[in-house]
């Protein structure tokens, strides 16, 4: 149901993307090295049929953070680092996009999408589940 990216800075950001998971849900691209400051977008096509899309960041050594929730191009929830430095869009038969606008060392980390059919109950999101990053 995942898979991940990872986004590194030292002079340089880097988007390391791991391969695409039994589950049907892809992230691109694979690897991106962008400078500080770059515009960069991690793309998520989730599995047919699906309506909802969930974006999570895990930092080195941090526990996974949610970011955002959305249905189509109506965001549900999000978090406050999404709030203050991200962007979604998610149109009508195309891949979700996660924007960055200006990427900062702070945004290292590994990002992971997952998507679902529907949700039971709103503001408890899902947990991430069966991610190998092999």
């Amino acid at each position: 149901m995942t898979m991940g990216i990872w986004l590194f800075s030292y002079v340089a950001v880097c988007l390391l993307g791991i391969g695409l998971m039994d589950s049907g849900v892809s992230q691109t691209p694979r690897y991106m090295i962008k400078k500080r400051e770059q515009k960069a977008v991690l793309k998520c096509d989730p599995i047919k049929g699906h309506r909802y899309i969930y974006w999570y960041q895990q930092s080195l050594e941090k526990e996974l953070q949610f970011l955002v929730y959305l249905q189509n191009e109506q965001v549900l929830d999000s978090s406050q680092l999404f709030q203050n430095r991200l962007s979604v869009k998610w149109p009508s038969n195309s891949p979700c996009s996660l924007t960055f606008d200006s990427p900062e060392k702070g945004d290292s980390a590994m990002y992971f999408c997952a998507s679902s059919v529907a949700t039971g109950i709103q503001h408890n999101h899902p947990s991430v589940h069966e991610c190998d990053p092999h």
